[in-house]
């Protein structure tokens, strides 16, 4: 799915404007998993601000999971787990996730394929496709094209069962975990 990432600011003189020097999104595609890409698309910090004149912040993120009160907008496609079962070098993977995940990869679990917790309030739409959403002991919810979630730091791992790529769009709101 193409898509263009639209900035919008304010002129000198306080008028909304378009800034069309901010289209393109940081984007990684994965080599060692084929149609496993990963777009982060913003991000603010635990004080956002409106700003005077807007800088593309993603740039300078060093960890896809935000710090309490901080704010991700990531755009993920998985391909179908099939495509799994053709991969022979999972330290391969694993060095192109800590280098492309930074933050998020420390979090996935080595004896549990994809399983991984993080602290915070993740708001998800799925764009396109089908996936499934397992938690604990295996409990499973299926998710199709127009569902949303609302993960709140919950483990979990994404699994995408069919024939066709899925995408999802998530706002991750970093958060502390309270009342444990």
């Amino acid at each position: 799915m193409e898509f263009q990432r639209i900035i919008t600011g304010n002129d000198t003189s306080g008028k909304a404007v378009f800034l069309d020097t901010l289209v393109t999104p940081q984007t990684s595609a994965f080599v060692h998993v084929p149609g496993f890409i990963v777009s982060t698309l913003w991000s603010t910090s635990e004080k956002a601000t409106i700003p005077h004149t807007v800088n593309d912040p993603v740039p300078s993120v060093t960890s896809l999971v935000p710090a309490p009160g901080e704010t991700r907008f990531v755009k993920v496609t998985f391909p179908p787990d099939s495509s799994l079962e053709s991969i022979t070098n999972w330290e391969a993977v694993g060095v192109e996730y800590s280098s492309k995940l930074p933050g998020l990869a420390e979090k996935f679990e080595a004896d549990s394929p994809g399983m991984h917790t993080t602290p915070t309030v993740d708001y998800i739409i799925v764009l396109s496709g089908e996936l499934w959403l397992e938690l604990d002991a295996g409990e499973q919810r299926y998710l199709k094209a127009g569902d949303v979630v609302v993960q709140n730091g919950t483990r979990h791992a994404w699994r995408n069962r069919s024939a066709n790529p899925a995408t999802i769009l998530s706002v991750m709101i970093g958060a502390t975990y309270g009342g444990r």
